[in-house]
């Protein structure tokens, strides 16, 4: 029989009880239905670009943050609509669900610096800072996680999540806390380096570039932001949510470099927000220049290959400000 700890746990969080079952399947039906439309969406992309690639490191980030989203939300699924499940079944499902997210995010920040790292030119000084921001914010969570101490019991009512939790909220706060000043130091960088470009004078390569690090980071912000008022106040939190954004957005990052990229600019527009108009062209050719084999492929472009950016501004001589990265 499943063993069920309806008493003082319950009112220890009453108020993020109540909360999580007025939204909860509203924030799962939400979530997942994101999941699902991007994925259909993003489906010839995803095999164009990805599955027909060798095996590198870009590919498996994409695979991993993208397909880890969806093992989450049937994780979270389960844990908030299965109703019986015994104590030991409910630990396993939200420890398991809670190490998903932090994986998840951890591998969204390497894609996240690895974007930033090669709009800066690869220089060294910010790779040696996001190497730092990153060991500081995966160790700082993985330490979060632990000072919550979160204990897991069943619940038989039907009002409330089938698994809930009880332990610290400072720590999950802290967590988020965490996420929310990787996030902000990688919108700050990307438009420090984006204001000495001018968008119009862009290459389609670089206005993705620079659009999804801004655009998509400040989303991932907002949800982290709102995670850490949630958690503080009511003991409950977005996190399914938030890590069905972390999967749709960093995996748009590579698809969305690689249609470029590829000059499919027709398709680049297609998968974008709505909010966004026409990729912008270069002025002329001595400002910003694509240089790449891809026009001479006959294949799909490999998850790997190497684009060259070089952007030149004309200030009476040409000052070359040549940004050389490896794409995902």
């Amino acid at each position: 029989m499943a063993s069920t700890v309806e008493g003082p746990q319950l009112q220890g969080r009453i108020s993020g009880v109540v909360i999580s079952s007025l939204f909860a399947e509203d924030i799962c039906l939400a979530s997942l239905t994101i999941l699902a439309y991007d994925y259909i969406l993003m489906f010839r992309h995803e095999i164009r670009f990805i599955w027909q690639s060798d095996w590198r490191l870009g590919k498996f980030l994409y695979l991993a943050i993208r397909y880890l989203g969806i093992i989450n939300n049937i994780l979270a699924t389960v844990g908030n609509f299965r109703h019986g499940l015994s104590k030991q079944a409910c630990s396993a499902i939200e420890v398991a669900s809670d190490w998903t997210v932090v994986v998840e995010i951890g591998i969204a920040q390497i894609i996240i610096y690895m974007r930033t790292y090669i709009i800066w030119g690869r220089s060294r000084n910010i790779k040696f800072m996001l190497v730092t921001l990153f060991m500081i914010v995966f160790i700082g969570g993985c330490i979060g996680y632990k000072l919550t101490s979160l204990t897991y019991f069943t619940t038989t009512s039907k009002m409330v999540p089938a698994c809930a939790g009880n332990g610290q909220p400072t720590g999950i706060a802290i967590d988020y806390g965490l996420v929310c000043f990787s996030e902000l130091v990688v919108v700050v960088l990307t438009v420090w380096r984006c204001i000495k470009y001018e968008f119009k004078d862009m290459s389609a390569l670089l206005f993705v570039l620079y659009r999804d690090g801004i655009l998509f980071f400040v989303c991932l912000f907002v949800i982290s932001t709102s995670n850490i008022v949630t958690v503080l106040l009511w003991w409950s939190d977005l996190s399914m949510l938030q890590c069905v954004l972390h999967s749709v957005l960093t995996s748009r990052v590579i698809l969305h470099l690689h249609i470029a990229a590829a000059g499919d600019e027709a398709s680049a527009r297609t998968v974008s927000l709505p909010a966004f108009a026409d990729m912008p062209r270069p002025a002329n050719d001595n400002m910003t220049v694509l240089t790449s084999s891809l026009e001479s492929m006959s294949t799909p472009p490999s998850a790997n290959f190497d684009i060259d950016i070089e952007s030149h501004q004309q200030v009476g001589t040409v000052i070359g400000d040549r940004l050389v990265g490896v794409a995902y």
